[in-house]
């Protein structure tokens, strides 16, 4: 074998060396270039999230005043669900219907319909607008120009899904 063989122990020592003090080995090692990459990274999502948080609390805001509820309440937790559950029509015990697993999914599913119908939108908008794209859903019933037309509800069973 030749002297430089990767299994000879000076080169070997030397790998372990880059390894531990964090120089790039193959792929899976760290770079200082690579630590910022990432920390920027991190940074960015983290002001998505609170771009997205802050526009959830603004719309839903809105979304309560146009109920005539306190829009405050948009910023407490639990309270603003318990409070789009009155907006919407449906008794105050479903907040605990919120904690169950995948229970949680269809409720939510209903109450997007639901409050979809109380601001004269239709069921679809209430899946694809309300339940699956919250975010855009809100905004459009917070800025758009629907108007608040009171939960009335004919029946007291949960709506059909199809």
């Amino acid at each position: 074998m030749p002297p430089n063989a990767s299994n000879t122990p000076e080169i070997n020592l030397r790998a372990a060396r880059r390894i531990a003090s964090g120089v790039a080995v193959g792929h899976e090692a760290r770079s200082p270039t690579r630590r910022k990459q990432q920390s920027m990274n991190s940074s960015f999502t983290s002001a998505v999230g609170v771009v997205g948080a802050l526009l959830a609390i603004v719309s839903l805001w809105r979304i309560f005043t146009k109920a005539g509820a306190a829009g405050w309440k948009a910023i407490i937790p639990f309270y603003n669900i318990y409070t789009l559950l009155k907006i919407v029509g449906r008794p105050g015990w479903w907040l605990v219907l919120y904690i169950i697993p995948l229970v949680n999914v269809v409720v939510h599913a209903i109450v997007s319909i639901d409050l979809a119908r109380s601001f004269g939108k239709g069921k679809v908008f209430g899946l694809i607008g309300l339940w699956l794209f919250s975010l855009i859903g809100f905004l459009i019933l917070a800025f758009g120009s629907a108007q608040y037309t009171r939960a009335n509800r004919q029946d007291t069973a949960a709506p059909a899904l199809v």
